[in-house]
């Protein structure tokens, strides 16, 4: 059922939005995604290119939309990388 909307923007007339809050520590990373990415890379080449030396976070998300394209992703790919500080 990952095809179903379950919810949009403009649709009702209210809106319940959910969300949680983390604690990060300064320097730890998140990666936000869609799921065009989401089970269609495998976790360990996520992490590969995420822990990948001497690369911005522009040419990790890049190559890991590179990576959800090339497994052939049936959807939008969107990748967001943060660092706490």
């Amino acid at each position: 059922m990952r095809h179903v909307l379950t919810m949009a923007v403009g649709v009702g007339a209210a809106i319940r939005i959910r969300y949680y809050a983390l604690s990060l520590a300064i320097g730890m990373v998140m990666m936000l995604s869609s799921d065009g990415l989401h089970g269609i890379v495998p976790n360990e080449e996520i992490e590969r290119i995420l822990k990948a030396e001497h690369t911005s976070f522009a040419e990790k998300c890049d190559e890991l939309v590179s990576a959800a394209h090339a497994e052939g992703s049936p959807d939008n790919v969107t990748v967001l990388l943060l660092r706490a500080c």
